[in-house]
């Protein structure tokens, strides 16, 4: 029995000591802007230790943003590993990016992983850009949540920044 117990405590620490690094991800305030394309970097704040997929969700206000276009600038997350869909649900898009060998890669503080480019319509409208941590989905039967993962299939604690374009009121 005694023995039974340290095995479960041993277990639990360990559980405890590999789950969770740590992330910041951000999307900027524009402030004012004009009709037409707009742009969010998607970026790293802060970043602990190597992941191996993700997926993002971003709710928008579809009465002044559409989005049209989704820009890879970092060499550590190719193009041909990503997977999104700007219709995902009304208002809501999906980015997912997986490793293609399955293993970690190592982002850096301030890199970015990709940036939204959104038509903006309504000059001036204050309209905010916000992560979905976990919530169901009003159109499908799925649950949305943003999250990371390492290659051991480990969740990252993350801290969400939220964006926005125009000037609150």
């Amino acid at each position: 029995m005694k023995r039974t117990v340290i095995i479960l405590v041993i277990t639990l620490i360990s559980l405890t000591l590999s789950f969770g690094q740590n992330a910041t991800i951000s999307l900027p305030d524009l402030g004012e802007q004009s009709s037409g394309s707009v742009f969010f970097p998607v970026t790293f704040l802060k970043v602990e230790g190597g992941m191996a997929t993700f997926q993002l969700f971003v709710k928008f206000d579809t009465l002044s943003l559409k989005p049209v276009n989704v820009i890879y600038p970092s060499r550590k997350l190719p193009k041909h590993e990503w997977m999104n869909n700007f219709n995902y649900s009304s208002g809501v898009t999906i980015f997912t990016w997986l490793s293609s060998t399955g293993r970690d890669v190592f982002p850096e503080p301030g890199d970015t992983l990709c940036v939204i480019e959104f038509n903006y319509f309504l000059e001036n409208k204050y309209s905010p850009l916000k992560w979905i941590i976990y919530e169901n989905s009003k159109d499908t039967t799925q649950i949305m949540q943003t999250a990371i993962w390492n290659e051991k299939i480990e969740k990252f604690r993350l801290e969400l920044k939220d964006g926005s374009i125009g000037v609150p009121k």
